[in-house]
């Protein structure tokens, strides 16, 4: 019962605050469905165990003590991100907070590159940043993005099609840097850059709690978002948006079909369609378009028309109300939005009433590394017992039953409890963020569910 409560307590911590203003204990008593006796045991356990921070008092109109706001916990867990793409190593450290700690990035070529090289490089960068790291901080987990379809039950890369690379576990070569205790897993790259678009910090739910999320660089995959959950299905390969048909008898593509999405907005596609040569930046190619060239121009157009043929066909499938496109299609996404349209209006049943939003994912390198850390940093916030365990239960010192802040008559107002045998009330909350797979919803017991690789010990403090 209490870790039920502990972790319902952190979520609510973690979800508040998107119009700047953290909530307060007596707020959060409420919200919780506890009384503020239970809620105050509970907030004091996790600040003691630096999973929250208390601000300091602020005055209110109401009577009582000044409330105390609750904030995510600055300086204490991290979560290591890291990422392999077909044109970048990224390893990312954020805390729980969301502030990115340290990273490193290094640009390189890795189509057709040795697995065990590329994975003994990025164990090297992320010695580097684990080194730089203050004293005091733990490493509550670490996930690794790639390119392609994974087991996330076995932690292994099935195939990665663009990167050459098929039947891979790479934790046995990243082990000895991330260290012994620290819990491993895996996930592709479109469902964890998405993960970082769907939450604007850990924990915390974004604006767009349903949408499918397209990204592109040398592949193009997708994500899918249904009501703040990632859409994974059965086996957790759902997203190969990139080898959808658009035209069967078109191009032949590295997966062995022909005429797939990737060969009409994929890197190589698009600057070759637009004249410039391979290793040529996208940036160039929005230079070119702005700058109206001809044959920039159409190709981008013609990009934009491929994907709004194929986007309208998920759509009209899962009435999905938001597309969000990211990476190089972030990039060009300006100039990709009218041929979009333009197809929608053809292809959508639901276009006269209800046209999806076109956005663009924030920009930036190495998104999935970003959300690879707030993942790895789910194992705090979705289970906080486990990194208080061994603690008593702390009594709040000087108590004294006077009410703070902003509800002077919280537990009069919240009879569901008290103590550590409070009731548990589990409710839907919209804003309260949950990646955790209902279920079924994905069409079969739990697909969505990573293992955690490594011992599943008590964690160390890194340094």
């Amino acid at each position: 019962m209490r870790e039920a409560n502990l972790e319902l307590i952190t979520r609510h911590v973690f979800a508040h605050g998107e119009d700047g203003e953290p909530i307060s204990r007596a707020r959060l008593a409420v919200e919780a469905r506890m009384t503020r006796s239970t809620s105050s045991r509970l907030v004091d356990a996790l600040i003691e165990g630096r999973i929250i921070e208390a601000l300091p008092p602020v005055n209110t109109a109401t009577r009582g003590r000044p409330a105390v706001p609750l904030i995510p916990a600055r300086n204490s867990y991290v979560g290591l991100g890291m990422e392999i793409s077909v044109g970048m190593l990224a390893a990312r450290l954020v805390d729980l907070s969301g502030r990115v700690l340290a990273e490193s990035l290094d640009e390189g070529a890795l189509v057709g590159a040795e697995p065990g090289k590329v994975l003994r490089h990025l164990g090297v960068m992320i010695r580097e940043i684990l080194d730089d790291l203050a004293p005091g901080l733990v490493l509550a987990g670490a996930t690794l993005s790639l390119p392609g379809l994974v087991d996330r039950r076995d932690g292994r890369l099935l195939v990665a099609p663009n990167l050459g690379w098929t039947d891979l576990d790479p934790y046995p070569l990243l082990a000895p840097v991330i260290g012994p205790g620290v819990d491993f897993s895996i996930g592709n790259s479109a469902n964890l850059a998405a993960r970082a678009v769907a939450q604007t910090r850990p924990g915390r739910p974004g604006p767009w709690p349903s949408f499918v999320y397209l990204h592109g660089e040398i592949g193009v995959g997708a994500a899918i978002r249904l009501d703040g959950r990632e859409f994974l299905g059965a086996h957790g390969w759902a997203g190969e948006i990139g080898h959808m048909t658009v035209d069967p008898a078109g191009p032949p593509c590295r997966c062995g079909s022909h005429g797939c999405l990737e060969q009409y907005i994929g890197r190589h596609s698009l600057l070759h369609a637009a004249g410039l040569p391979p290793r040529a930046s996208v940036h160039t190619l929005l230079g070119r378009v702005e700058s109206g060239d001809p044959t920039a121009v159409q190709a981008v157009e013609a990009a934009g028309h491929a994907l709004g043929s194929v986007l309208s066909g998920v759509v009209n499938l899962l009435d999905l109300p938001t597309l969000v496109l990211g990476g190089d299609l972030a990039v060009i996404g300006e100039h990709l939005r009218a041929p979009i349209a333009e197809e929608m209006r053809h292809r959508l049943l639901s276009d006269p009433l209800a046209a999806p939003e076109v956005v663009l994912a924030p920009m930036g390198p190495a998104l999935s590394a970003t959300g690879a850390a707030y993942e790895a940093l789910d194992r705090v916030i979705l289970d906080p017992a486990r990194w208080l365990r061994g603690e008593d239960d702390p009594q709040r010192p000087g108590e004294d039953g006077q009410p703070d802040g902003d509800d002077a008559d919280a537990d009069a107002d919240v009879p569901y409890g008290d103590g550590d045998d409070a009731e548990v009330v589990e409710h839907a909350d919209a804003d309260v963020a949950d990646d955790r797979a209902e279920p079924g919803a994905d069409g079969s017991e739990d697909a969505g569910t990573p293992t955690d690789r490594g011992p599943a010990t008590a964690p160390s403090v890194w340094r």
